[in-house]
């Protein structure tokens, strides 16, 4: 008698590679969102930075994995920034620490998905979510 063949394993999908630096899009008159990352096999980390007018700095790590084409991450910030408010002048600046977890799905040099934010501590009721497009600069 013969053996009954044996199946084939199906290998797991080559996970897109998301090194680089990614532009939060569209560009917003005045400031930019770019996420810097590094990834290893299917480990990414990087850093997350918005520069605007009223910011000082705003910036923090992300880190994350890749799966096919999914992006899964997480990120936290701290952001300092001027008074802009009135009776905010006797104040030199406030800070706020942010965090963020979203699923990206990459086609390319361009990457897609819901975001999800809360900001602790200075406000832990200030949770939202939205769909952000993010695009890879090219160097």
């Amino acid at each position: 008698p013969t053996a009954p063949p044996t199946a084939t394993p199906t290998p797991a999908p080559t996970p897109s590679n998301i090194s680089g630096a990614w532009v939060l899009m569209p560009v917003v008159s005045g400031q930019s969102t770019v996420m810097t990352l590094r990834q290893v096999d299917a480990n990414v980390t990087g850093t997350w930075e918005r520069v605007a007018s009223f910011v000082i700095s705003d910036k923090g790590p992300v880190s994350g994995n890749v799966s096919g084409s999914t992006f899964n991450f997480t990120a936290q910030t701290v952001t300092e920034w001027t008074p802009r408010f009135p009776g905010d002048e006797n104040n030199i600046f406030h800070i706020q620490v942010s965090t963020f977890a979203g699923s990206m799905t990459v086609s390319g040099d361009t990457m897609a998905g819901w975001v999800q934010t809360g900001n602790t501590p200075c406000n832990p009721k200030a949770v939202g979510s939205g769909h952000t497009t993010w695009t890879r600069q090219q160097t």
